[in-house]
């Protein structure tokens, strides 16, 4: 078995971050290195090494697709173009690399245009242009969006968030609170109790950095699962549970 064909099996299993979407003839994922914001592999299901060696039918649906998650991703980042590259791993399976690209996006490595493979390999693989676990939830939800509107796919089954960002939640008896690795607080939601058959929702908090992941959304969640279960009732006075 290929190491592409190794990938595709830990895809399946769900164990492959950076997997975004299946489709009829292949597997979208996010490159290691997004040095160019929305990257992507297109992998093709069948383990061929060159593209006339599919058979007609797989060979028009692959190349078909990787057409539309061009087009879905230039939507998706707002890129100006598309760049496409048909291109084996080591070991010749079939990957199209598909990049957003924007109009100048080279001029800081001293090119006025080109291909991104004409970078050096070590500004390409720049460890520092592998994206968090944050930065890469982020990345497969823009990506899988873009995708859905264009083409017929399945993303990886959803994650509770406090695993898709590598949180611990902590309930208190007052307060559902989020940590991240480091133990620091990144958001909470206060839900005291007035009387024992009543809680009050009185606060509600995310950090700045991790805004707009659908933390708030997920805290205020998580606070009427837990009156749900004691049979209290949950008055928000919080001015975010008011408008959610």
């Amino acid at each position: 078995m290929c190491t592409t064909c190794e990938r595709i099996e830990q895809i399946k299993q769900g164990n492959d971050p950076f997997f975004v979407a299946e489709t009829r003839s292949g597997y979208v994922v996010l490159a290691q290195s997004q040095l160019f914001e929305g990257h992507v592999l297109f992998l093709s299901k069948a383990c061929k090494k060159e593209l006339y060696q599919l058979d007609y039918h797989t060979r028009v649906a692959f190349l078909s697709e990787a057409s539309l998650i061009a087009q879905s991703l230039l939507e998706a980042f707002k890129a100006d173009f598309t760049e496409f590259e048909m291109l084996g791993g080591e070991d010749g399976h079939l990957t199209a690399h598909i990049i957003p690209r924007h109009k100048d996006d080279l001029l800081p490595y001293g090119k006025k245009e080109g291909s991104i493979f004409s970078l050096p390999s070590d500004v390409l693989d720049d460890p520092k242009n592998v994206p968090s676990a944050m930065t890469l939830s982020s990345l497969r939800e823009t990506c899988l969006e873009g995708l859905s509107r264009n083409i017929q796919c399945k993303g990886m089954a959803k994650k509770d968030i406090t695993e898709e960002l590598l949180l611990d939640k902590i309930f208190d008896g007052e307060r559902v609170t989020l940590y991240d690795r480091r133990g620091t607080v990144v958001a909470y939601v206060d839900i005291g109790k007035r009387d024992p058959k009543t809680r009050i929702l009185s606060k509600t908090f995310v950090h700045e950095s991790y805004r707009g992941k659908g933390l708030g959304t997920f805290l205020l969640n998580e606070a009427d699962t837990i009156a749900a279960k004691e049979g209290t009732e949950l008055i928000k006075t919080c001015s975010f549970a008011q408008k959610a």
